[in-house]
Order: C-alpha cells, then structure tokens, then sequence
C-alpha cells in the first residue's frame, strides 16, 4: 500500500524510517511519562513529609483534575523493573544524539531523582537503628511489584546492600521471589556498584563498601574453591576466574540475607520492618495480626511502609513507630 501511494523508493524508505522511528520514539516516551511522573509524585511526597501534610489527601486533589487523572498518583519508595529505567535513559540518549543538551539532562534527572528516592528510605530504615551492626532488618517484599517474582532493578535491593553496607542482616519475605533470583539481583548491583577502583583491593567503590569488614584471606580461599570447581568441568580460563571470583563475592555478601517462609518468622527478634512491596496480603492484615508481628519484635518497634498500604494510626495504637512514605512520620522516626 505505502509503495502504491509513494512510487519514489526513496520516498518509501524515508517513510518507513519515519514510521519506524516514531513507533520506537512512541514506546520510550510512554514508560518515560510514567516514570515522570511517579518521580514527581514522590517529589511531592517528600514534601509533605518535611511540612506536615498528608500526599493521601494531596493525591485526591490532583487527582480530580480531569486533566491529570487518578492513575499512578500513589507515592512510593521509587519505581524499579527493567523497562523504565532502561527507556529514560534511552530517551535521554537519544536526545544527546540528536543535540539537545537540556531535553537529555532532563530526562537524566528523572531516574537520578528515582534512585535518590530509593537510597533515601534504604537510609532511613537503617537509621532507626541505633547501631545497626549485628541487628536484623525484616525485608516485605523483594519483587519490583505485587504479583509478580520479576526482581530486577527492584528497590528492595537498595535497602538490602544498605543494610548490608552498615553491618546489618536481612530477613527477606516474599510471596513468589525464590532465592535465586534474589541473589541474581544482589550480585548485579555488587558489580554495578560502581564505576572505578576503589579500596586496597580493586573492588568497585559500592563493593568495598559491602565488603569492609569481610575476611579477605576467606574470600580469596572461596574464590580458589569455585575456580577449581569450574576448571575441572571446562578450561575457562581468565573468564572462569572472574565468574569464581564474582561468585565468592556473592557467597560471602549473602551470608547477611535469609529467606523467611512466613511473615510471623521474618519478625523474630528484629527491631524494623520495611515494607518494599505491595503484597495483598501485608495490605489486608488486620488489628489482630499487626499485634501478632508487635509481640514478636524487640522495642521500640519500627514499621517503615514504602508502599503507603498499613493503617498507620492503627499501628501507633498497638505501639509501633511508624514512617509511611508520603505523611509526617511518628515521633522518634529520624529520616534523612
């Protein structure tokens, strides 16, 4: 049809470029909206932390604007998943392609503001811990979202490698997240952990943090280990040695993070909460179950919800000191 309507083969390429670019430009543009303005929305929330204001009743405002609509307005501890941040800075690549400076610092500032957002609640559940070292930290939630085992680029890894960072442990539940796709997601972020040689021992900067006070000599004794293992199935090489090496490295970073089979466990003994995925059925538990948790951790007891889905006047009343994500927190929570 296009090459009956344009008989130029010229034209016809041009226009299936045009097409084509459009379609592909359309596609980047959407989850980078969206990504917008979930970013905005928890810019908004951390304003009404800071000033007293309830994001809840901030929302249903905005929200009435026909304008704007009620959609994707709940604020939160950041977006994470594999497309959006991968489609943002996409888009902003193409603008540095394209010449445009600001329009690509634009979108740039989108997922940066995303992953301060995120560093920001990882901090404030450490921070409830007067030193955190040797203390348990339970972890709700490490899919990216409700209903769905997809743990890539999840916020809840933020709040894991924090955690792990200050010398803290993690009790980690999840309805659908097996253990392997949770270590899978740690040792992406340990080697993305940053961009240059750091510490004595050329880690990556994030990953000497994490490992600061590991045992070196141990390290390399689990490295040696895995190396032979993988040799004696084929000859890798340096290859094989840098898989043992991040394979180590993995092995000894989650010997601070369990599985827990059941939210009662995950809160054995532990001081904080943190709540990083919407599960249905951390939103629907109720007064009974919330006292349930309180009694089996130590005091004062933390709850910092994320995901805005706990009661928090019913929490304050059982004892709990409670943050939520878009209101004032309770008195004695310190956020950042």
């Amino acid at each position: 049809m296009i090459k009956h309507t344009f008989p130029s083969t010229d034209s016809y390429f041009a226009l299936s470029r045009s097409l084509y670019s459009s379609a592909k430009l359309a596609k980047l543009a959407s989850n980078a909206m969206l990504a917008q303005r979930l970013s905005s929305i928890n810019a908004l929330a951390t304003l009404c932390e800071r000033v007293g204001a309830d994001m809840t009743s901030v929302t249903a405002a905005v929200g009435a604007d026909s304008r704007i609509g009620p959609h994707y307005l709940q604020s939160g501890l950041g977006w994470g998943g594999s497309c959006l941040r991968k489609d943002v800075l996409s888009l902003a690549y193409a603008c540095e392609r394209a010449g445009l400076a600001a329009e690509a610092a634009y979108w740039r500032q989108v997922s940066e503001y995303n992953q301060q957002t995120r560093e920001r609640f990882a901090r404030a559940v450490v921070r409830q811990m007067v030193n955190p070292r040797g203390k348990t930290v339970a972890l709700w939630g490490f899919a990216f979202k409700a209903n769905t085992a997809d743990a890539r680029d999840t916020p809840a890894g933020d709040i894991v490698l924090e955690c792990l960072r200050e010398g803290a442990r993690v009790r980690v539940w999840d309805e659908r997240v097996p253990r392997r796709e949770l270590e899978r997601e740690l040792l992406a972020r340990l080697e993305m952990g940053g961009t240059g040689a750091g510490g004595s021992h050329g880690w990556p900067d994030g990953l000497g943090a994490v490992l600061e006070d590991v045992d070196v000599a141990e390290l390399q004794r689990l490295a040696d280990a895995e190396r032979k293992r993988r040799e004696a199935v084929a000859e890798e090489g340096q290859k094989g040695a840098g898989r043992a090496l991040r394979h180590a490295v993995l092995a000894t970073c989650v010997r601070g993070v369990s599985l827990a089979q059941d939210l009662l466990d995950s809160v054995e003994g532990v001081q904080c909460v943190a709540i990083a995925t919407e599960w249905a059925r951390v939103r629907s538990m109720d007064e009974q179950q919330w006292r349930a948790v309180y009694a089996r951790m130590r005091r004062p007891a933390y709850v910092l919800d994320g995901r805005g889905i706990v009661d928090v006047n019913l929490l304050q009343s059982i004892g709990f000191r409670v943050y939520q994500v878009g209101k004032a927190p309770s008195e004695h929570v310190e956020l950042v």
